[in-house]
Formats: structure tokens, C-alpha cells, sequence
């Protein structure tokens, strides 16, 4: 039941359940107490969103920035928490749009291997729209490929964009 996205996480959980991969849901951010160690990990966050829309030329709104910012600092605390708790050798990103931009920046960081599963290549999907940036797809294709290339591997669900993406050296498979 679902839509194609459900459908896809049903797919990933379940091999990862056949194989007996021990596996953790990344859970939903939601605001927290207001604490030093928060604050140190909004920093980080700034930094972190700061260095990659440096490298891949993309300028956004103070405010824009300011949320991805809030984002990456909560996603720390959470990810913080769960490598506390087990032995995280890697991640898989199922979810490439671009509100979950920060979940793979953070991971490289952790140096964490960072293996995408995508559903789909987000910005040729007709009328999607880059959050960051207002700009609808598939203008934001080149911003989606350097954010893929952030990855060590990627499984696409369809030849097509498996050879598209091997055109941009990204290590993907079908």
C-alpha cells in the first residue's frame, strides 16, 4: 500500500531485515531544550552548510540558511546520540530532497560511509522544487549531483539514471 517512496522504504527495509542487518531509523527532528552543547552543534551546523554552499556556489537567504542551520544542529544531537548507542558503520540516505540536505554533510563529518538509495533523481521530477532556493527542477540538477557526490556509492532504482550519474563520476549501481 502507500505511494512509490513507501513502497521503496518497504523494499530497503526489508532486505536490510532478510540479510539480518542490524539497522536504526533516523528519528523526525523536533525542537529541543535550549542547552550549550545545542548551541555548539548550531555552530557546527553553520559551518558545516557553510563550506558546502561554498563549494558548490549556491547562495541562499540569511533565513533559509538559519533553518537548514536549526536542522543540522538537531540532526547532530540525534545522530550524536545514536553512534553513542551503537557501532554505526555506515548510512543509507534514502530520502535525497533537499530537507534532509544536512543528514549526509553531518554524516561525512563523522566519517561515516554514506551509501544513497534515492528513489529518484529529485530534481528532474516535474515541478519539484529546491527548498533551499525556490528554483524548480530541473534547474537544480548540477546542485543535486554535487550532493550526491557527497556519497560513497548510490543504488538507483533505474538504469537510466544509473548511467546518467556515472557521468558524473558518482559511484553508482544498479
Amino acid at each position: 500500500m502507500g505511494h512509490g517512496g513507501e513502497k521503496r522504504t518497504a523494499q530497503i527495509t526489508e532486505c536490510l531485515i532478510n540479510n539480518k542487518i542490524d539497522y536504526v531509523n533516523i528519528p523526525s527532528i523536533k525542537r529541543e531544550k535550549m542547552t550549550l552543547k545545542l548551541i555548539n552543534n548550531f555552530i557546527i551546523s553553520a559551518r558545516i552548510l557553510s563550506q558546502f554552499l561554498f563549494k558548490v556556489k549556491l547562495f541562499i537567504s540569511p533565513i533559509v540558511f538559519l533553518k537548514y542551520t536549526y536542522h543540522g544542529g538537531l540532526y547532530l544531537e540525534i545522530i550524536e546520540k545514536i553512534i553513542e548507542k551503537k557501532k554505526v558503520t555506515a548510512f543509507l540516505w534514502e530520502s535525497t530532497k533537499p530537507r534532509f540536505l544536512m543528514l549526509p554533510l553531518i554524516m561525512k563529518i563523522k566519517n561515516i560511509k554514506i551509501v544513497a538509495i534515492p528513489h529518484n533523481l529529485e530534481s528532474l521530477v516535474p515541478n519539484q522544487t529546491l527548498g533551499l532556493r525556490k528554483t524548480i527542477a530541473p534547474d537544480w540538477f548540477l546542485f543535486e549531483i554535487q550532493l550526491l557526490n557527497t556519497c560513497n556509492s548510490l543504488f538507483s532504482t533505474s538504469r537510466a539514471e544509473t548511467l546518467l550519474l556515472k557521468q558524473f563520476q558518482i559511484k553508482s549501481h544498479y
